[in-house]
């Protein structure tokens, strides 16, 4: 992690956010109320910061968001740019953190964020933006199933939050009891034993970052949104080697993330 840019300020988050798009529909999203500026206005309410990697295979890996940061990356795509972003959004944008917390608790509170903030973007974001469907991946995802149900499209439009909690429950549904003969569920699915791993490695230092972070948010929440962050740095500090926070778990999680990746493809990609 190097250069961090801190951002106490709720308007500061969003003047900051605007200039990382890179698409028109996550600007225009942005600029009328809709999806991206209602998932960025929640992720603001805290304070935050933004950083280049130092080690991309570490870092790129790290789930950063769950401490505040979000990690700048380089896409070729400009749609697949700002769909990273976003997803980090919502994931800080509905995160909660509570320190003393049993480790199956915390097990299915992640859960419910990780699969919420992937609801939220990889399939509401196409409703909500239909014009960048076309323009993300090419062959078939999970997303193309209901986006072109008219019954879905009216309940988008009259009961949008219905819509989340039914895709919700659909896209839970296909990642933990999938049908063995559809290759995207079953690729959802496997993502269940890679965060089985994740939840290994941290299994003995979650409540740390739970802790802080609870610290971190009432603080903020009390109206010190500088303080709190400016405390929050100082305390990541403390837990970096070689500018890399918590770098044992980034080593052992790294190794899981690329073991069937190959990092020169995916960081020419």
């Amino acid at each position: 992690m190097k250069k961090p840019l801190l951002i106490a300020d709720k308007p500061d988050m969003h003047d900051h956010i605007r200039s990382l798009w890179k698409t028109p529909e996550f600007r225009h999203s942005h600029a009328t109320g809709g999806l991206v500026q209602q998932i960025v206005d929640k992720y603001a309410n805290l304070p935050r910061f933004f950083y280049e990697m130092s080690d991309e295979r570490l870092e790129r890996a790290h789930f950063s968001v769950w401490w505040s940061g979000v990690a700048y990356r380089q896409y070729n795509q400009d749609t697949c740019s700002d769909l990273y972003l976003l997803h980090e959004f919502a994931h800080g944008a509905e995160m909660i953190h509570i320190a003393g917390q049993h480790s199956e608790g915390f097990r299915r509170k992640m859960q419910d964020n990780e699969l919420l903030a992937s609801v939220l973007t990889e399939i509401v974001a196409y409703f909500d933006m239909p014009s960048l469907r076309p323009r993300t991946f090419a062959g078939p995802i999970f997303a193309d199933r209901y986006m072109n149900e008219p019954a879905l499209q009216a309940m988008w439009k009259q009961d949008p939050n219905r819509l989340v909690w039914e895709l919700y429950y659909r896209r839970r549904n296909a990642m933990f009891y999938p049908d063995r003969s559809d290759a995207i569920e079953m690729w959802l699915h496997n993502f269940t034993t890679q965060n089985d791993k994740w939840f290994r490695i941290w299994g003995l230092r979650y409540d740390a970052v739970e802790a802080a972070m609870e610290s971190f948010t009432r603080r903020a929440m009390s109206g010190d949104r500088a303080g709190a962050l400016d405390a929050h740095m100082e305390w990541l500090d403390k837990n970096s080697t070689g500018g890399i926070p918590f770098r044992t778990e980034a080593e052992k999680f790294a190794d899981v993330y690329w073991e069937k990746k190959d990092f020169a493809a995916v960081m020419a990609a």
